[in-house]
């Protein structure tokens, strides 16, 4: 048996359209908050009112850029996803992964790895 593909909506705006793209078969929902850049991002009580009208197992998916733990974790808190994304961590990112494992065991935990060059491959192991 082929597994299938899974599919990830992105930039998620209104409860509506995470209907619609759970509707047509998403399985994950990314939701953009503050962002340095990108086409803009969703306040995160609107993140949060979203998240609440998803229906498990479709994943939530914060697209976050804030970089210290506690600030993370906060950001997890006040939107509800149940998963997060993050970018680059210039401060200590095993700190930040284990106090999220230990305050948010329950999220799952997707890091991002901007690759400008072979030399940055040995970054991401």
């Amino acid at each position: 048996m082929t597994p299938r593909a899974r599919l990830t909506v992105c930039c998620i705006k209104s409860s509506a359209e995470a209907a619609l793209a759970i509707a047509h078969g998403a399985d994950a929902l990314a939701l953009v908050a503050e962002m340095l850049s990108g086409p803009g991002p969703i306040p995160d009580p609107l993140n949060a009112e979203i998240c609440r009208a998803v229906p498990l197992p479709v994943a939530t998916f914060l697209l976050s850029s804030r970089i210290y733990p506690d600030a993370v974790e906060d950001h997890l808190r006040s939107t509800r996803c149940n998963t997060l994304q993050l970018r680059d961590l210039p401060h200590n990112p095993a700190r930040t992964y284990a106090h999220l494992r230990r305050t948010r065991p329950h999220v799952k935990l997707v890091q991002v790895y901007q690759l400008q060059d072979e030399l940055s491959l040995g970054e991401t192991a």
